[in-house]
C-alpha cells in the first residue's frame, strides 16, 4: 500500500475478525504494525460463517464472491495459492410464478440470446443497452467513491469522472430506471432484485444500484472449493503468517479513549481496549469492524461524539433483514443450479410489506443456494440454504413479526413458493434463523444485514465513513460503513481505512 514509512514499532488493535477486520489486519500488519484482533466469536469470519446442522454443515453467510481484484490485491496477487476457485455459468437460474425460467451468463451474447428467447428481441436489445448503462455508472463511481474514503457528497466531485448525479443515475429509482430498458415486467423484477443486495427497495433505491448488475453480470461469481468459508480461513491463515495475533472469544466492552479540552472544544482520542476481562489493551490505532451501531452505542457510549453519532444514526432508516432456512432435503423435479431465485407474485407489494408494514412478505421471493451444486451433487439428499427478506428489527427489538411462531410461518411460506413450482420440499435436518437471531449475534445491528438502507436519492452518502470525526485514531471497516455491503466491499473498506490509518500515523 505504499505506507510504510514512520509506522515502524507502531501497533494497532482491530475489533472484530469478519473479512473486513481481517483484511484490515493483513493491509497493516504488511505495513509493519504489530497486529491484534480481537473476536467475541470463537471462530473468525463474522457473518461469513458455517452453522452445524445434525452433522451438516452450511455456509450460512454471503454466498457470491465477486470483484476478485479486490482479493487478488489483498493477498498480494496469491490469492489462488489460499483458495481454490470456481467459476459459475450460468451465474443464476430465475423462476417465475408463470413458470417460465430464465439463465443468466456473464458472456453478454449468451445472456442476450437467452433474454431473446425468453422475452423477445426487444427485451434483449434493452439488455445490452442497460448492461452499457450500468458500465457507465460503474466507471464513474470505482475509483472516486469505492476505492477511497468519500466524507461528503460535494467531495464525490471528481475533475476526470465529473460525477454529478445525474450521470451515476441517482434522480431517479431503480425500478423507473428498468423500464426504460425492459418492455417485460418479469425482467424489471429480475433486475429490480439487485436492489435487495443492500437491503433495499428497487421502488426507492437510486438507479445508480446498477453498478451491482454491471459487477456480476460482467466479472461473474466465484465458488470456493469446500464453501465459502475457507475465504474466512484463508484470510485467517495469511494474517497469522504476516504475524498478525488473533484471540477469539474475546468480549470488547469499551473503546478507551482519553479527551482533550479547551475552551471552544473537546476531542478524544482511541487509545485501546478495555475486554470483558476487565483487561485494558492498547494501541496507537484502533479499527473497528463490527456493526457501525455497536460502536456508537456501546464502544463509544462513554463518549460524546460516540453518544451524538448513536442519537443521529438509530433516526436512520436500516436496511433489510432476512430469514433463513437451512434445509437438508429431497432435490425438486427441475434442474436448479448453485444460485437460484423464485420471484414473488406481486413484487412491489413485497416491499410495501417489507419497508411499509414493517412484515414478512405473504408471497416472498426465495433465493435458493444449492450449496452442493457448485460441484458434482450427490445422488441423495442435498444442502439447500432458502432466504426471504425480512424487516429488521426496530429500535429496542420491537418487530411487528413474534418470531416465536414466525419462523414457522416463513418456512411454511417458503413451501408454498417451491410448491407453486411442483417441489414438495421436506426437510430431513433443518434449522432456521431469523432476524432476532442475527441481532444476538451481531449486537446493535437489529438483525440488519447491510447497516442502512439505501431507499433514498442520496442514501449511499449518508453511510458512515471510515472515520469518525472526533475520534482520533479510531478506523471502521465493515459492511455497515463506506463503501458498502458484499465481500468485495467490505474489503475494500478494510483498504480504506487501513490507509487513513498509516497515513495518520506516518504523520
Amino acid at each position: 500500500m505504499g505506507f510504510t514509512r514512520g509506522v515502524k514499532n507502531r501497533s494497532a488493535i482491530v475489533i472484530g475478525a469478519g473479512v473486513g477486520g481481517l483484511s484490515a489486519a493483513i493491509y497493516l500488519a504488511r505495513a509493519g504494525l504489530k497486529v491484534r484482533v480481537y473476536e467475541r466469536a470463537p471462530r473468525v469470519g463474522g457473518k461469513l460463517r458455517e452453522v452445524d446442522v445434525d452433522g451438516k454443515t452450511f455456509d450460512a453467510g454471503p454466498s457470491v464472491l465477486t470483484m476478485k481484484w479486490v482479493f487478488d490485491e489483498l493477498f498480494a496477487g496469491r490469492f489462488g495459492e489460499y483458495v481454490k476457485l470456481g467459476t459459475l455459468e450460468p451465474l443464476c437460474r430465475h423462476f417465475f410464478p408463470d413458470g417460465s425460467v430464465l439463465d443468466l451468463f456473464t458472456d453478454e451474447e449468451r445472456a442476450a440470446d437467452a433474454i431473446e428467447k425468453f422475452s423477445g428481441a426487444a427485451s434483449a436489445r434493452g439488455y445490452r443497452e442497460y448492461r452499457k448503462h450500468a458500465k457507465k455508472i460503474f466507471d464513474v463511481v470505482r475509483e472516486p467513491f469505492m476505492e477511497n474514503a468519500i466524507p461528503h457528497i460535494v467531495n464525490f466531485i471528481h475533475p476526470r469522472a465529473l460525477t454529478m448525479l445525474t450521470q451515476i443515475d441517482a434522480m431517479r429509482t431503480l425500478h423507473k430506471a428498468l423500464e426504460e430498458f425492459f418492455p417485460d415486467p418479469r425482467l424489471r423484477q429480475l433486475f429490480g432484485r439487485y436492489a435487495t443486495y443492500n437491503g433495499s427497495s428497487p421502488y426507492q433505491a437510486p438507479a445508480t444500484l446498477s453498478v451491482i448488475v454491471h459487477v456480476e453480470n460482467a466479472f461473474g461469481i466465484f465458488t470456493c472449493e469446500g464453501g465459502i468459508y475457507r475465504l474466512a480461513e484463508a484470510l485467517e491463515r495469511l494474517a497469522r503468517e504476516l504475524g498478525v495475533e488473533i484471540i477469539t472469544g474475546a468480549e470488547v466492552e469499551e473503546i478507551v479513549t482519553e479527551t482533550t479540552r479547551s475552551t471552544f472544544s473537546e476531542e478524544s482520542r482511541a487509545i485501546g481496549i478495555r475486554l470483558r476481562s476487565g483487561a485494558v489493551e492498547k494501541a496507537d490505532a484502533v479499527l473497528a469492524n463490527c456493526d457501525v451501531a455497536d460502536v456508537y452505542e456501546r464502544l463509544l457510549n462513554h463518549t460524546k461524539t460516540g453518544r451524538k453519532l448513536a442519537r443521529k444514526y438509530s433516526d436512520e432508516e436500516r436496511s433489510l433483514s432476512a430469514y433463513v432456512w437451512l434445509a437438508v432435503a429431497e432435490p425438486p423435479p427441475f434442474d436448479i443450479l448453485h444460485h437460484n431465485v423464485f420471484f414473488s407474485t406481486d413484487y412491489k407489494h413485497e416491499f410495501k410489506q417489507l419497508f411499509g408494514d414493517r412484515t414478512a412478505p405473504d408471497d416472498p421471493t426465495v433465493y435458493l443456494n444449492a450449496q452442493d451444486r457448485a460441484g458434482t451433487p450427490p445422488s441423495g439428499p442435498e444442502r439447500m440454504f432458502f432466504l426471504s427478506n425480512a424487516p429488521a428489527l426496530e429500535q429496542g427489538g420491537r418487530s411487528n413479526i413474534d418470531w416465536a411462531h414466525g419462523q414457522e410461518v416463513c418456512r411454511d411460506r417458503i413451501v408454498s413458493v417451491m410448491a407453486r413450482h411442483g417441489w414438495q420440499v421436506k426437510a430431513l435436518k433443518q434449522k432456521q434463523i431469523t432476524p432476532l437471531d442475527l441481532a444476538t449475534q451481531f449486537p446493535a445491528s437489529r438483525g440488519s444485514i447491510y447497516g442502512l438502507s439505501l431507499n433514498a436519492m442520496t442514501a449511499a452518502f449518508k453511510r458512515p465513513q471510515n472515520k469518525i470525526a472526533g475520534v482520533r485514531g479510531l478506523y471502521l471497516a465493515g459492511g455497515s460503513v463506506h463503501p458498502g455491503a458484499g465481500l468485495p466491499m467490505v474489503a475494500m473498506s478494510a483498504r480504506i481505512a487501513s490507509q487513513l490509518a498509516l497515513t495518520d500515523l506516518a504523520g
